[in-house]
């Protein structure tokens, strides 16, 4: 692996870390509201949801082979 994508997969992770923390206190924020105002908020989880599933999906092509392969 090559600087560069060691320092991108650093990055990543790091952004990884810091959304894992943010998707666990909106849950329980959200487990702390009345039932009727869940809905909302379960909106804005479901948005950081899809932001930590595109990050994971962005780290697995940074340690793919194919993707080593285009690098070089």
């Amino acid at each position: 692996m090559d600087d560069h994508t060691f320092l991108l997969l650093r990055q990543v992770d790091d952004q990884i870390r810091r959304i894992e923390l943010l998707i666990e206190q909106h849950r329980l924020h959200i487990m702390s509201l009345h039932p009727s105002r869940r809905r909302c908020e379960d909106t804005k989880l479901k948005s950081l949801m899809s932001d930590y599933a595109r990050l994971l999906d962005y780290r697995r092509a940074l340690t793919t082979e194919r993707s080593y392969d285009v690098m070089h």
